[in-house]
């Protein structure tokens, strides 16, 4: 499983006036209450912090230097307390109230890598939510791609999110579900240089159904999306198997010359053969 580690940046609020309240002021500034959350960060009471944070940012004046620093510093380590309350809620088993921390700290801190992630892996563990899952890891995956210092997980996240597809076909046997991971995928990432990968699974599911005019349009996209060097015998094998299936001769024949490969080059060729007899 993928881990991130999230770092607490200690921002120190430095103003040219006393944080230090005085008996007439009957509420604490957006300042104080700033720096208030930060002693929680501190001593790492998170679930007591996050909350004062939003206090600080909804307390600050944004039409002034002091208060759009103070809802600046609020947002990053409040985004930073918000994962870190979505990660206790976890370990809690309160997954759907650590989901609505993941989902604050994102709105705080867009850039915040950590709650994405984190939305990713505890809606994942939610039971009939694999739709959902799917879309937050490629959410997760595009934060990713998108910031030169998470840029590197972006793959494997990626990867996740198809092997949703993968695992209702191979391991489950479930080609509806396989098909409905693949659709998910596929709609948020047709164009996308590993959408070959999905269009792959849901064809085949498509063929374990007998809905073959749809599985030969499915094989055909990803093959023509197939990248330059990729092994594509077993590609090219179930689009022969479809061909076959729908009676086109011809196209079947020449999908299993394709197959070079020694994994799947005599699955091939026994069908030639039995095409051709």
């Amino acid at each position: 499983m993928l881990k991130f580690t999230a770092q607490l940046t200690t921002l120190v609020l430095l103003f040219a006036f006393s944080l230090t309240l005085t008996a007439q002021d009957a509420e604490p500034s957006a300042a104080k209450l700033y720096n208030d959350a930060l002693a929680k960060m501190k001593e790492k009471a998170y679930l007591e912090a996050f909350p004062i944070f939003e206090e600080a940012i909804a307390k600050a004046d944004s039409t002034s230097d002091t208060g759009k620093k103070v809802i600046s510093l609020a947002s990053r380590n409040g985004a930073s307390s918000a994962y870190r309350c979505g990660k206790a809620k976890e370990k809690e088993g309160v997954l759907e109230e650590a989901v609505g921390f993941y989902e604050k700290g994102m709105a705080l801190n867009p850039d915040y890598f950590g709650n994405y992630l984190g939305k990713a892996q505890a809606v994942e563990d939610m039971e009939g939510k694999e739709t959902e899952a799917i879309a937050a890891y490629i959410v997760a995956a595009d934060k990713a791609a998108a910031s030169s210092k998470n840029q590197d997980k972006a793959p494997a996240l990626y990867k996740k999110a198809q092997n949703f597809s993968a695992l209702a076909y191979i391991k489950a046997k479930d080609n509806e579900k396989a098909i409905e991971y693949a659709d998910v995928y596929l709609d948020a990432r047709k164009d996308a240089g590993d959408a070959y990968i999905a269009a792959y699974y849901k064809a085949s599911a498509l063929n374990k159904m007998d809905k073959n005019e749809e599985a030969l349009e499915a094989i055909q996209a990803s093959i023509e999306a197939l990248p330059e060097g990729e092994d594509g015998d077993k590609y090219h094998l179930i689009h022969g198997i479809i061909n076959q299936t729908l009676g086109n001769t011809d196209a079947a024949v020449a999908a299993y010359e394709l197959v070079v490969g020694e994994k799947y080059k005599a699955a091939a060729q026994s069908r030639i053969q039995a095409l051709k007899q």
